[in-house]
């Protein structure tokens, strides 16, 4: 078994490190023009992009007496959120506070990395470009989870620096074909969760959180058509299906476990304020 594994191993590296030949490698250097045509455009200017303030009750723009009666009224909607709701929320979070882990990732890959940390590649001011509006999408969960008042912040904040301090390793770490591949997903995940989030927080009552939830969870890939090939179109059209058939593996696989559990797993989790829950897996 353990040297079937070690095979499987060393097939999975020999077939990875074939991408990082020079004439795969050239593919991604001859990409660069159309990245500085058609993708860095997707990134919006600062001036027109949401910020975390425009979310949340913020003092400049409310003053001192409507910026307590608007967080009064923050907290008083987030009583409302049930546990496994707030449990999730923290998760998404955490998730966006890794953020560092992330463009680290990315610029350990060939032909695309950010060699200087400023550099003028197309490649390289995406991954600074997406890095930045990335980082909004943390501070906003973080501030919310701060004002309610229904967390343990300090566990929380622990829990984001240990996820940061233990880094992650990824298959194929320097090949741009297997790096970008994995943020597409990534990103069509986390949009998935969180707007998920979105949805059920909203059908509690708390507004304020969905907003947030779904503002976070922004996914426009459905509407690209300008600059498309057949072929680019049909890539997207691909990638758009994907949640429906990876819900319906989802549901293959709880069934499977389903039948296969004998009692549920409780977990304990110590991110809400006041008290420890068990979050039983379903």
């Amino acid at each position: 078994m353990a040297a079937r594994r070690q095979q499987e191993k060393n097939n999975d590296e020999e077939e990875w490190r074939s991408y990082l030949s020079p004439e795969k490698l050239e593919i991604v250097r001859q990409l660069e023009p159309w990245v500085e045509e058609h993708v860095l455009p997707l990134l919006k200017p600062v001036e027109a992009s949401w910020q975390p303030s425009d979310l949340l009750p913020d003092p400049a723009s409310l003053g001192s007496d409507g910026f307590h009666s608007a967080c009064l009224d923050l907290r008083t909607r987030a009583a409302c959120v049930p546990d496994e709701l707030l449990v999730c929320l923290v998760a998404n979070m955490v998730t966006e506070e890794a953020l560092p882990t992330y463009p680290s990732g990315l610029n350990r890959l060939e032909v695309v990395r950010d060699a200087t940390g400023a550099d003028g590649s197309a490649w390289a001011r995406w991954i600074r470009g997406w890095s930045a509006e990335e980082n909004r999408h943390g501070d906003v969960l973080n501030r919310y989870m701060h004002l309610c008042g229904r967390f343990d912040m300090r566990e929380v904040e622990r829990t984001v620096q240990r996820l940061i301090r233990s880094g992650f390793a990824v298959p194929a770490p320097a090949s741009p074909f297997h790096g970008f591949v994995y943020v597409a997903f990534q990103e069509r995940a986390t949009a998935i969760a969180h707007g998920n989030t979105a949805r059920l927080v909203g059908a509690v009552g708390d507004q304020a959180l969905a907003r947030i939830c779904g503002t976070v969870a922004e996914w426009g890939v459905e509407e690209l058509a300008g600059g498309l090939s057949g072929e680019g179109r049909r890539a997207r059209d691909y990638l758009c299906a994907l949640p429906h058939r990876i819900h319906r593996m989802e549901e293959k696989v709880h069934d499977r476990a389903a039948k296969a559990r004998k009692k549920p797993t409780p977990i304990p989790i110590s991110w809400i304020f006041d008290r420890p829950i068990n979050v039983v897996l379903p």
